[in-house]
């Protein structure tokens, strides 16, 4: 599954230090709503200066279509039951039910905000 990013997309970045994802939305310059990456991580930190977090290498990439894609299932080093004893199995299959209702929060959200302004997330 590809995403096309064209020149002039804009990347959204959503962080939390309460949830055990963090999203990227990409956004074409017309506006449009190109895509989405779920990060699937823990340790997440959000100072003044930095966002820092730990990856667990599996992701979640969903098309305009909300059709869904695992991505990097291959490079764990053992199964996704055992990989940090299901926690990335767990929150994986959260998001695939999930993804949908998350999305289209913040997606409605970001249309809302002038380009370059900043916002806290809804709570889930």
């Amino acid at each position: 599954m590809i995403v096309n990013l064209p020149a002039g997309s804009r990347t959204y970045a959503w962080y939390w230090t309460d949830r055990p994802y963090n999203i990227y939305i990409w956004q074409g310059s017309g506006g449009n709503y190109l895509g989405a990456y779920f990060n699937i991580v823990r340790n997440t930190r959000i100072s003044d200066q930095v966002v820092s977090y730990e990856d667990l290498i599996v992701d979640l990439l969903v098309t305009p279509e909300g059709k869904q894609c695992v991505l990097d299932r291959d490079e764990l080093p053992e199964s996704m039951e055992q990989f940090e004893q299901g926690y990335v199995n767990q929150t994986l299959k959260d998001l695939i039910v999930s993804a949908g209702h998350i999305l289209a929060g913040l997606i409605q959200m970001k249309k809302s905000l002038p380009p370059g302004k900043q916002q806290n997330p809804p709570e889930a």
